[in-house]
């Protein structure tokens, strides 16, 4: 989104790059939570999506190409939306035991869910993930939660969540990918534990205060009529 205000401006015209914060109510619910533990060996890995199921995310796509697979997972679905009736009904009349889907929990659910999962999985549409980074990466990544995401190459979740080394990234061409990846993840849990490490230190770049007082900077600057500047963030 930086990249394309920069080619929309006019002249020298200021554009920063301030991003959303996690909010007060979630990081108090994961503060309450006692410490993510490590993950050991196991017959299943754990897969979590939780949160808005429509046409950008194609989730359905995602879970057809692991109900085809002979992969051990155990994957959690939780959300609404346009489309999450069509996943519902998918997930029941496929009868695989490795799906199970219900609605948005609350807060305290959600931060539960998060800090029990092996892998948050995000995806995105191609083409529908090029402006902007998912609200629900900043949870997981405050969360410890290490990332599964699908998503095009050049979008900004890939880029976030690759230079973050929260997780890892496929793209839908590799979609077919994921099945053995999650049977190497079961053998070597080192992986989850040294991205969960990452994800938490990437969280602090979403800190709330800091964010808030960038805000407020790049305010008075433009009010006092003087230079607006990219502010240092974490």
């Amino acid at each position: 989104m930086v990249d394309r205000l920069k080619k929309m401006r006019k002249g020298t015209q200021p554009v920063l790059y301030l991003p959303n914060w996690i909010t007060p109510s979630l990081a108090g619910a994961l503060a309450n939570l006692p410490a993510r533990k490590e993950p050991g060996r196991r017959r299943n890995i754990n897969l979590l999506y939780s949160g808005n199921i429509g046409a950008k995310q194609d989730l359905l796509r995602f879970c057809q190409a692991l109900h085809e697979s002979d992969a051990r997972f155990a994957m959690r679905i939780q959300g609404g939306g346009a489309l999450a009736a069509d996943v519902r009904r998918w997930v029941e009349a496929t009868v695989d035991d490795r799906f199970s889907f219900g609605p948005l929990s609350d807060e305290s659910a959600y931060a539960a869910a998060l800090c029990e999962t092996d892998l948050f999985v995000i995806t995105e549409k191609p083409g529908s993930g090029g402006s902007f980074v998912p609200s629900k990466l900043i949870a997981a990544l405050a969360a410890g939660a290490p990332i599964l995401a699908v998503a095009d190459d050049t979008s900004p979740l890939a880029a976030e969540v690759r230079a973050a080394k929260a997780g890892l990234v496929f793209s839908w061409d590799t979609l077919r990918e994921v099945p053995a990846f999650l049977d190497r993840v079961m053998g070597t849990p080192a992986r989850l534990t040294e991205w969960s490490a990452n994800a938490r230190r990437r969280a602090a770049f979403y800190d709330r205060d800091p964010i808030v007082a960038a805000y407020a900077e790049a305010l008075r600057a433009f009010a006092a009529g003087q230079p607006v500047r990219q502010p240092p963030l974490n």
